[in-house]
């Protein structure tokens, strides 16, 4: 009943004891006790060791004894297996009926461990046995691709998909010995992009909006408070400017000054000729899409719509943006997709049985992350760009809802940070951005993994200590652009065959030396790319505090604070450090910078004395020394006094430190004692080898944005 449920879910480990998982189990199945609380036996009237385990709404199956790498425990699952697949479908529809729920999966464990491999053998026959979506493990491609599945279900409940279910579900789909299971997405679906557009314009045109097709444009400029739009059929005189033109969006962006990264791709598709079957059937059936064989197929009226990513990048409009492109596609190329036809047709039976009626080998543009660029332009008032979006029709609804809200209300419902257009600066230019859309479309379905680093247009940005970290062994990240040590392993570094969604990459153990290190002794960061504001003037203090929440440090005091939206959502944070009186540097993430740039000079008002300088003046650069041991590292090399008296948590001082002059803050993200430094970017590396050679006798070590 839903009030179980819901008793089970508010109470959990929490409720008294006799109100707890356990008892609840106990009172209203039947079931003997067992621990934890959250494991119950399936089936206990012939005692079967198959256990279910509740998580979120969603349960996994678990066939294991209470020793979980015991080789010998296997026989739990086989006990199952030998009393017939009936046992354990009766007790997990018991179970469903009494939590209203189907959403249960087999659970495979770690393979890091050999001796779990026999133990896995049973659980996957046991999953097709009781028809449950199989997950977990990283053995093989297939089941690393399960263990992402697995987290989408833990998400989103009711997304797994057994190989039965899946092949009920879609009347022409075969999973064959390979596929292991499925993710459905019951909001997933497709459309007539053609049909769609003409439906809005429609109702565009119904609300008063006008529609000039087969009108280039030539030239944008700002007059006062309005935008000029120069055409090839004269000017259009507006308040507001959305540049929604596709791969043309870096051209029109040039005209303002806002050059876009966005880059174009060849992307092709088959459909195939009229099947008699189809025309039969007009039963709608699911969209598939294998990322592991890297295509996806839908249904086009009686056809079938085959798409390929199985193929490298291949950049469009090398020799420059044509004039005209609406309605052209580029030339087929039959061998992206035939090279994977056959592997489509063991899973799709039915393509076997057509030709092929025609390819369609179109532009998508890219951005530099496969994100969309839908927001505010950098410094333009009332210009919004709504570019790089790869599939406009699947983008389309959050992309219109996001730039009226931004039009209409000068915020938006949804926190769309991710897909700002201000996420990239300068550095982004249009060689970056090929580069890395060649890569990212190689990876377009590939495994999630939540570590990789992608290599591609790198380095760009890079401190005075890049080459000297790099001879340390650190493998870089990027992070708006700039090169930043993720972690230091000089033996084995960054290893893409070794990505895994369990505990068993090899970062981990570089990574925990250097926490270690921090944590016993002293360590040091190189962070580059600190988003800096400057503050200062009379009116500096009336400012901040009418655009950050809270109240404001007092002079040589720091504070983490957050700048509020009108409607009073979180627009960002920022360390504020009150240098003095009418002086403040305003320390935030990398990938702010124009974001909060923007946000700040919007929020000034006439008549009010105030200067915002980008950069944080001469302070450019940041070390940090953080460690139980890192106030007597510094010490011996400043005559300030350094003590929790003089410089307590949470303050800033200007010091010297081996002769530099720094802004020193005594704050810490590290859970340990610690200072961060900020000073000229040109002194960075004589700082750098001065706390370095002190830092000899304290155990100092480098550490990176993992640890």
């Amino acid at each position: 009943p839903k009030s179980l449920q819901q008793q089970w879910i508010a109470r959990g480990y929490h409720g008294s004891p006799e109100h707890n998982s356990r008892a609840v189990i106990n009172r209203y199945l039947g079931y003997w006790d067992c621990n934890p609380a959250t494991l119950i036996p399936l089936s206990p009237r012939d005692s079967a060791p198959l256990y279910v385990e509740m998580m979120g709404g969603a349960a996994r199956i678990l066939a294991k004894g209470k020793e979980l790498h015991d080789a010998g425990k296997y026989r739990h699952a086989q006990e199952i297996l030998n009393k017939g697949p009936e046992v354990g479908r009766e007790a997990i529809a018991n179970l469903r009926d009494v939590f209203d729920s189907g959403h249960f999966f087999v659970e495979l464990q770690d393979h890091g461990f050999p001796e779990n491999r026999p133990l896995n053998q049973v659980l996957e026959r046991l999953s097709k046995e009781l028809d449950l979506p199989l997950a977990g493990t990283n053995d093989c491609h297939y089941l690393e691709r399960q263990s992402a599945h697995a987290q989408l279900v833990l998400q989103c409940i009711g997304a797994g998909r057994s190989v039965r279910e899946m092949e009920a579900m879609h009347p022409y789909y075969q999973a064959g010995e390979s596929v292991l299971g499925g993710i459905h997405d019951p909001y997933e679906g497709d459309i007539d992009p053609s049909q769609l557009t003409q439906a809005l314009a429609h109702g565009a045109r119904a609300g008063g909006a006008q529609i000039a097709r087969f009108t280039r444009v030539i030239g944008i400029e700002r007059q006062g408070d309005e935008w000029v739009v120069e055409t090839d059929q004269g000017r259009v005189r507006c308040e507001t400017i959305v540049n929604a033109t596709g791969f043309y969006g870096s051209e029109i962006g040039e005209m303002v000054d806002d050059p876009l990264p966005v880059a174009t791709l060849e992307h092709q598709y088959l459909v195939t000729e009229p099947l008699p079957v189809l025309e039969a059937d007009t039963a709608l059936f699911p969209l598939v899409r294998d990322p592991d064989i890297r295509f996806y197929l839908r249904r086009e009226r009686a056809s079938l719509l085959l798409g390929s990513y199985g193929h490298p990048g291949r950049l469009a409009f090398r020799e420059g943006l044509p004039h005209d492109f609406a309605h052209s596609l580029f030339e087929d190329s039959p061998d992206d997709i035939l090279g994977l036809l056959d592997r489509a047709i063991d899973h799709i039976p039915l393509l076997a049985e057509a030709g092929i009626q025609r390819f369609v080998n179109g532009p998508i543009g890219y951005s530099p992350d496969a994100l969309p660029l839908c927001g505010p332009a950098y410094g333009l008032p009332n210009f919004y760009h709504a570019c790089g979006i790869q599939i406009g029709i699947t983008h389309s609804g959050a992309v219109g809802k996001a730039i009226a809200e931004w039009v209409t209300q000068g915020e938006t419902e949804w926190d769309y940070a991710a897909w700002d257009p201000r996420r990239f600066g300068e550095w982004a230019d249009s060689a970056y951005a090929k580069a890395r859309i060649v890569e990212l479309y190689d990876l377009q379905y590939a495994i999630p993994f939540p570590h990789r680093l992608v290599s591609s247009g790198r380095p760009l940005q890079q401190t005075p200590l890049y080459e000297i970290l790099d001879a340390k062994g650190a493998v870089f990240g990027q992070v708006g652009g700039w090169e930043r040590a993720f972690w230091f392993d000089g033996d084995r570094g960054y290893d893409e065959n070794a990505l895994s969604y369990r505990n068993t990459e090899p970062w981990r153990a570089a990574v925990r030396r250097e926490c270690e290190g921090v944590r016993d002794r002293a360590g040091i960061m190189d962070h580059g790319g600190f988003t800096r504001y400057e503050v200062t003037g009379p009116d500096a203090g009336r400012f901040l505090d009418r655009v950050f929440c809270g109240r404001l440090p007092e002079p040589g005091r720091v504070k983490l604070a957050y700048m509020l939206t009108d409607s009073g959502k979180i627009w960002g944070e920022s360390t504020i450090a009150r240098l003095e009186a009418d002086r403040f540097l305003l320390c935030g993430p990398t990938l702010a910078d124009r974001r909060d740039h923007d946000w700040l000079r919007s929020q000034r008002v006439a008549r009010e004395s105030v200067t915002l300088t980008p950069g944080g003046s001469q302070r450019d650069a940041a070390l940090m020394v953080m460690g139980p041991r890192s106030r007597e590292l510094l010490s011996a090399l400043t005559d300030a006094d350094l003590s929790v008296d003089t410089m307590p948590w949470m303050s800033v001082s200007q010091i010297c430190v081996a002769g530099i002059e720094c802004t020193a803050m005594r704050v810490s993200y590290v859970g340990e004692l610690g200072w961060e430094l900020h000073l000229a970017s040109k002194n960075l590396r004589a700082l750098y080898d001065a706390i370095q050679e002190q830092g000899r006798g304290f155990g100092l070590v480098d550490f990176g944005s993992y640890a």
